[in-house]
């Protein structure tokens, strides 16, 4: 399943890499324009390369972070932050399955797209559904670091590194973290769960 999956990591990255996403709502304005700014970089970074050299792709780039940036003024402006999630998700998809053909020869492969969408979901992926468990400031540092270790180890075949990374996750958690709650299972179990269902899918 190996395809340009550069909107779609520009998703991930934009609105759920380095920042809270349950929190965007509630930036101060000169936050939420460094915001907007962040996002039309990642953007740019993903896509220069392919789609400002064509006609048909300056267009799709233009209304791809056009359309991005005002879902993000609409969660900024009206808190609606669910609403603009599930729209954002479903931009991504779609402009993925009309136009991922631009950008196959991207400097970004395919394979490493593909990749990165993995290693994302992994991580910021599973650190949203647990904010959505628990208070949505909680901070998961520990967390992704842990799921990203497993995620690597899986995609490389090295399985025996993938439980050493868990059974390393678990005793750091127990020597160092005060709170314990569910997501000391649960961030492993996710991390282990989606990285071997990308190694199996890839």
């Amino acid at each position: 399943m190996i395809f340009p999956a550069h909107f779609l990591v520009i998703y991930l990255v934009a609105d759920h890499a380095f920042v809270n996403n349950h929190t965007l709502d509630k930036q101060p304005v000169r936050k939420f324009w460094g915001h907007l700014l962040w996002s039309f970089l990642v953007i740019l970074a993903f896509t220069f390369d392919t789609l400002l050299k064509t006609t048909e792709g300056t267009a799709v780039f233009l209304t791809f972070a056009g359309f991005h940036l005002v879902l993000d003024w609409v969660r900024w402006e009206y808190h609606i932050g669910k609403l603009v999630e599930l729209s954002n998700l479903a931009m991504a998809i779609v402009y993925t399955l009309l136009f991922s053909h631009l950008l196959g020869s991207s400097y970004v492969s395919p394979e490493f797209s593909t990749y990165l969408l993995g290693m994302l979901a992994t991580t910021v992926g599973v650190t949203y559904l647990v904010r959505e468990l628990m208070e949505h400031t909680y901070k998961d540092t520990v967390g992704i670091s842990e799921r990203l270790a497993i995620y690597i180890f899986a995609m490389a075949g090295k399985f025996e590194w993938v439980l050493i990374s868990i059974v390393a996750g678990l005793i750091y958690k127990l020597a160092f973290e005060k709170k314990r709650d569910f997501t000391w299972w649960l961030s492993p179990v996710m991390g282990a769960l989606v990285s071997l269902v990308w190694y199996w899918l890839v």
